[in-house]
This record gives structure tokens, sequence and C-alpha cells, in this order.
């Protein structure tokens, strides 16, 4: 009455999926160490808009820390504070994300000036990538400072502006 028959049971061999989990995990690691060493700034961003992760170099170069821009909207914002301009971004940004995502095509980069925590102005060339496997869904966005070679480009101009209306009055 009651008693044990016998004992049925599930035997499954989850190595296989331990690899792999330890496997991505490994990844995960050598991405965020390549990341976090780069000097040129990093975000990652999700699908729902929230920006997830920022490498040192991005906090070094704008002053933004995750808590201050802890979505795209809050990052609008603050890196673009004249509505018209923050517009331009938006609307030319999810231009460029659609063409990529509808053509296969790497994502065109962008000239962009973004404010900074400490009010300056930083010039950037942006771009997107996005990231496969375990981060499916996310992009990886990369802003490449250029206002030193903004500002002596604009020198070099006013320079050579200042020696033609020289010679003209020779």
């Amino acid at each position: 009455t009651g008693a044990a028959v016998g004992i049925a049971g599930v035997n499954r061999d989850i190595t296989e999926r331990r690899k792999t989990e330890k496997g991505l995990q490994e990844s995960e690691s050598r991405f965020r160490s390549i990341i976090e060493a780069s000097p040129v700034p990093y975000a990652l961003n999700d699908e729902q808009q929230n920006i997830i992760d920022l490498n040192q170099a991005f906090v070094n170069t704008f002053g933004y820390t995750l808590e201050d821009i802890p979505t795209l909207e809050e990052w609008l914002l603050k890196a673009y504070p004249d509505e018209e301009y923050r517009w331009w971004v938006a609307t030319t940004w999810q231009e460029h994300l659609d063409l990529a995502l509808q053509t296969g095509n790497p994502f065109e980069a962008m000239e962009l000036n973004i404010h900074c925590k400490d009010g300056t102005i930083r010039t950037a060339i942006v771009g997107a990538a996005g990231l496969e496997e375990a981060l499916k869904g996310a992009h990886l966005v990369i802003l490449y400072d250029i206002t030193e070679r903004k500002q002596a480009e604009i020198e070099l101009s006013r320079r050579a502006k200042e020696l033609d209306a020289l010679q003209k009055t020779l």
C-alpha cells in the first residue's frame, strides 16, 4: 500500500551546454576588456533605447556616466540641447540605422557636435555596429573624437585667408 515500485529519472548530459555558456562568458569578458582598454569612446545600447554600458574613454571624453544618461532619450537631451539639431541628429541617425539594417551594409558614420557635461562642445565621428549572439539586438556606438583636428582645420583655413588677403595688398 504506498510502497515504491520503481524509480524513474531523467539524466541529461549538460556538459555541452556548460561549455557553450563558459565560452560565451569568456567571449564577453574578452570583448569587455578590449572595449575598456580602448582610447576610443564606446557606448552599448539595447533594443529598448537603454544605454547599458559606457567605457572609461567615453566618460573621460564627454563627462557623462551611465547614471547621467541611462537612456538614449537622456543622451539626446544632454548631448544635443538645441531642439532643432537634436531632431536632425535623431532623424538622420534612424535613417542611417534603417538603411544599414535593410541593406546589410555598415552604418554610415555621422559627424556630430556633442555638448559635454562640462559645457564644452566636442566634434566626433559617430558610428554604430550591431552585435551578435549574446548581445543580439544591441548596438555598439563608436564616437571618434576629432575636435582637435577640426580646430586645426579652422585655424589653417583662417591663416590661409589672412595670407591670401595679405598677398592681394602687395
